[in-house]
This record gives C-alpha cells, sequence and structure tokens, in this order.
C-alpha cells in the first residue's frame, strides 16, 4: 500500500519483477494506493518486485529511493486424473495388449489402486441412466489393493503409466472395478475416483 495515489497514466514502466511471469499483467487497485501483478508464477520459486525511483503519485512527486519486495509462492496443489479419452459413466476402455492406465499428475508421491472384478449385469445395472446415485456409492465386496510409487518430479503436470494387476498377473480381458485415491490429494473432489474398466 503506498502512501499517495499513483499516477495512472505513467507507472508500469517503473515496477520490474525478477523472475519474468509469463502473461504478467500490471494494474492499478480502485484508489490507485496499490500496485497488482497476475500472471502464472511458477511454483516454489523466489520473486522480486522492485518500484524504481520514476515511479510517481498524481502529482508529479517520485518515490524517494527505489523499492524492492520479495516472496515466495507456495508448491503446486497434487493433482490426480485418469487420462481416458472420449468417456462417459466413468467407463474407461483397456485394452488387452497394454493392462494399464495412464495418469495425469502433478506432486503426488503414491496412488493407491483398489481393483475388483465385477459382472456383465453389475455393469449393465450401473450404467443405467436412472442409476447415477448408485454408481458413486458402488464397491465390490472384495477389492484388491496395491500401492504405486510414481516418482514424479516435484511441481511438474506428468503423464505416467500405472500398470494395472489382479491377484499378481495382468487383466485377463473382462469387467473391473477400480478405485483410484491418493493420501497427497487435499481436494474432496479429486480424494477418491472411481472407473469401470472393459
Amino acid at each position: 500500500m503506498l502512501s499517495s495515489p499513483v499516477d495512472p497514466d505513467n507507472f508500469k514502466d517503473s515496477v520490474g519483477m525478477t523472475p519474468q511471469v509469463s502473461g504478467r499483467s500490471i494494474y492499478l487497485s480502485d484508489d490507485n494506493r496499490m500496485v497488482n501483478i497476475s500472471g502464472y508464477f511458477l511454483p516454489e520459486t523466489q520473486y522480486t518486485v522492485v518500484l524504481e525511483e520514476g515511479l510517481r503519485d498524481i502529482w508529479g512527486s517520485s518515490l524517494a529511493e527505489e523499492l524492492t519486495f520479495t516472496f515466495f509462492t507456495p508448491p503446486a496443489d497434487p493433482a490426480m486424473s485418469l487420462v481416458t479419452g472420449p468417456s462417459s459413466n466413468n467407463l474407461v476402455f483397456v485394452p488387452t495388449t497394454s493392462s494399464e492406465v495412464i495418469l495425469q499428475a502433478t506432486n503426488i508421491n503414491t496412488v493407491t489402486l483398489e481393483i475388483s472384478p465385477i459382472s456383465i449385469g453389475d455393469l449393465i445395472t450401473l450404467l443405467h441412466p436412472d442409476n447415477y446415485d448408485y454408481r458413486q456409492v458402488f464397491l465390490p465386496e472384495t477389492l484388491e489393493t496395491r500401492v504405486q510409487n510414481l516418482n514424479l518430479t516435484r511441481n511438474i503436470n506428468e503423464i505416467v503409466r500405472v500398470p494395472l494387476t489382479y491377484e499378481g498377473k495382468s487383466l485377463e480381458p473382462g469387467v473391473y472395478y477400480l478405485g483410484i485415491s491418493s493420501p497427497d490429494i487435499t481436494s474432496e473432489y479429486q480424494q477418491y475416483q472411481k472407473f469401470f474398466l472393459i
């Protein structure tokens, strides 16, 4: 917060930042006393903002000396999603030649996979247009659970292939329930994701 209103016609060239910010936009608050900077900031990065002596207020007075501010951005939020291509009702096609799913993940250390075969009858019931609520609560009676380490580069959104097995073997042709979760996820929406594999 500055003590006097900044000249709105002559302030952007007097505001510097390192490192550079992609898509940077500099603008003033409604009362012209605060300089705001928006853009795409890198996670876990130190930034330095410099208000140079050429910065003037609306009466033509300049800063007595250069002002420098330093701040750190937080890490990227942990996130994870299944790369499925076109899909509906959580239905995912898994080729028998691959027996894997592809995840897009950021700052995820481990994922927990819960898998179980289900019947064609179960799948038909689950995919019925009137059974949305049933899909949300459905769980097979028995689930095989496995924890997979991802070894991702911190703060980088990466694509990772996660092998699928049941009873120690690659998936045979059939229909399966798959639940995916991670203790690193804080978003309630992503805490537990369920899919039906064919």
